[in-house]
């Protein structure tokens, strides 16, 4: 995705507060400015604007335990590339793949990866949606647990 690209979805999500329960299954797209927007439904629009279209039925669990369309990666061997998925967890105990965070690499540039992902702030007043580096995360409470990344095949 190119950095204007990038620019856009951020100008166009402007606004778009975070909602748990809107998820991929949401039937109209445009109501996420009304209700709405999670990391999982934003990881499918991101997918689908890099042109992979994956069953909407797809949720944190399942794109983690997902080997039809996805495969596991290792960054460190594989690189990353646009669309490579990334799990994130706020602790490694009690882990429960339903509470996993999603974010979508939608840039590298100079070899390091830009994650697109929709996250609550303490501070309501602030959109959801947001780009971070992966030193971003090891700063972050409740997403500083790397725990997968995949890539949609």
């Amino acid at each position: 995705m190119s950095r204007e690209k990038m620019h856009e979805l951020l100008d166009i999500s402007a606004g778009i507060k975070y909602s748990y329960e809107t998820g991929p299954l949401l039937e109209h797209a445009d109501l996420v400015f009304d209700v709405g927007i999670n990391c999982q439904l934003l990881a499918h629009v991101v997918l689908e604007e890099l042109g992979y279209g994956l069953p909407k039925d797809l949720r944190s669990k399942e794109l983690y335990e997902d080997t039809v369309w996805t495969k596991q990666i290792s960054p460190e061997s594989d690189g990353w590339r646009p669309g490579d998925l990334l799990f994130s967890y706020a602790y490694p105990e009690g882990f429960d793949p339903k509470q996993l965070h999603i974010s979508v690499c939608i840039a590298v540039e100079a070899g390091v990866p830009h994650f697109l992902h929709a996250l609550k702030f303490t501070d309501s007043s602030k959109d959801a949606i947001t780009v971070w580096k992966l030193d971003d995360f090891a700063q972050s409470n409740t997403h500083r647990h790397l725990i997968s990344a995949k890539r949609v095949r």
